[in-house]
């Protein structure tokens, strides 16, 4: 075979070869994203939530005094909601997204602890702050932990159910009543 092939008006053209484009070094034919991106994913939504839903619901006074208080179901709510946006916005493991609700919770909780005891100077009678701060921290863990992971699972099982509606919604209609062949 010759390496060139004669026209029509007897002009030689050098032979067709298909070749593919180089991929591009943008990245757009990436087919997986980048585990920092999947790591974080739902932390911003379970973060923000919780702050603003802990900083709505909580009062200050119960902020500051979380031992003689003991307020535990603001707290809760709070942290369960923070952790139903997390594991709304998380895909992959279900564990994944208890985790990350939990510390979204967690880290929501501390957030507003900490402004609360910034913005309100508070003397602590016969007993040491770093005392107090430590502990008031150790219960809003004990609060924020266990409701943030099950908020999590809740609000990705719930994506999980509407992913798999709307995917049954999409399929084609293969049965309709009077319509049979």
């Amino acid at each position: 075979m010759s390496t060139t092939r004669p026209g029509g008006d007897g002009t030689v053209y050098p032979p067709f070869r298909f070749s593919a484009p180089a991929p591009s070094p943008n990245g757009h034919r990436k087919t997986r994203r980048s585990t920092l991106r999947e790591a974080i994913r739902g932390v911003p939504a379970g973060l923000v939530v919780t702050s603003f839903a802990a900083a709505s619901i909580v009062p200050r006074l119960s902020l500051l005094n979380l031992a003689f208080f003991n307020p535990w179901q603001r707290p809760v709510v709070a942290s369960g909601v923070g952790g139903l946006a997390a594991g709304a916005s998380r895909r992959g493991k279900v564990w994944s997204a208890c985790a990350v609700g939990a510390l979204c919770a967690l880290a929501g909780l501390w957030l507003v602890y900490g402004a609360t005891r910034a913005q309100n100077r508070v003397l602590f009678v016969e007993r040491d702050p770093l005392h107090v701060i430590l502990a008031d921290l150790a219960r809003l863990a004990a609060f924020a932990i266990p409701a943030g992971a099950v908020g999590a699972a809740v609000g990705f099982l719930a994506r999980r159910a509407i992913t798999k509606a709307r995917a049954r919604r999409q399929g084609p209609i293969t049965e309709l009543p009077g319509f049979e062949p």
